[in-house]
């Protein structure tokens, strides 16, 4: 089911002229990444994002623009906005992570942090060196449970050495299994008190980025094939469905808050949290 056929059916509503679509529909990832085509653009004074149960609200005063692919600013062609693009990054990939856990986990899942010890032929000091390791380590445990689902946030420990955060749903692995699949030194599990905390948890770290010129140059977080995805509405039908969340109980609102920019004007934030 398409994002669009999504929303509706949270609606009870159908965009005027508009029919759904038979027949396989593309997937569409956070902000249409990662699908063929992009989207047609248009104005919109609404964005939606729905996270399964959680609608995340965007109102802004100046009308924003979508579906245009976005210039890539480098240091050497825009200096002044460099900065501010690489901020931009950061948020989105915080908002990523927390978006996905929400979607594809829960309490009774389970948060491992892997650790290399000092007695590897390599240098665990390097995100280079170290990912061929963690990608052995993922493929040893989808071939042994292929509905292997995870995300996971690389760091470095006090020492310089590099360790993973993992989140993933394999709440059963056992000692002996993780040492197997792991053997190039520690995996200590811990215990989820709520996705929330742990969505926090883990965009502590990736919020670092700015401060760990080690981190130039790699990705921020990985996750596996299969996840599901946020998925992103604009234009008529995310206008509708914002008012339409407004009129529904306010005890739905989990967060709200407003900020101001120059591009967009005064912008509404609100999420929602919808009875399953």
């Amino acid at each position: 089911m398409s994002s669009r056929d999504d929303v509706i059916e949270a609606l009870g509503i159908r965009p005027l002229g508009q029919e759904p679509v038979s027949g396989r529909q593309p997937t569409i990832r956070l902000d249409y990444t990662g699908i063929k085509e992009p989207p047609s653009g248009g104005i919109s004074r609404s964005k939606v994002v729905q996270s399964g149960n959680l609608f995340e609200v965007y109102d802004f005063q100046i009308p924003i623009v979508y579906g245009q692919k976005n210039k890539r600013v480098t240091p050497r062609s825009a200096p002044e906005r460099y900065e501010e693009h690489r901020a931009r990054s950061i948020i989105r990939a915080v908002n990523t992570v927390r978006r996905l856990i929400h979607l594809n986990f829960s309490e009774k899942d389970m948060f491992l942090t892997l650790t290399f010890n000092n007695e590897q032929p390599f240098d665990i000091n390097s995100l280079k060196s170290c990912l061929p390791y963690f990608k052995k380590f993922v493929r040893k445990t989808r071939n042994k449970y292929p509905d292997f689902r995870y995300i996971a946030v690389p760091e470095f420990q006090k020492r310089g050495a590099v360790h993973y955060h993992l989140l993933c749903n394999l709440s059963s692995l056992s000692e002996n299994e993780r040492d197997e699949l792991w053997p190039y030194g520690f995996s200590k599990p811990k215990k989820i008190n709520g996705t929330l905390h742990l969505a926090l948890y883990l965009c502590k770290y990736l919020s670092k980025r700015f401060e760990d010129k080690r981190k130039e140059g790699h990705r921020l977080f990985y996750t596996s094939r299969g996840l599901k995805r946020p998925q992103v509405v604009y234009g008529m039908l995310a206008e509708r469905l914002s008012k339409k969340l407004k009129e529904e109980r306010s005890d739905n609102i989990q967060y709200e808050s407003q900020y101001n920019s120059v591009r967009n004007g005064n912008t509404s934030y609100t999420q929602y949290l919808r009875q399953k």
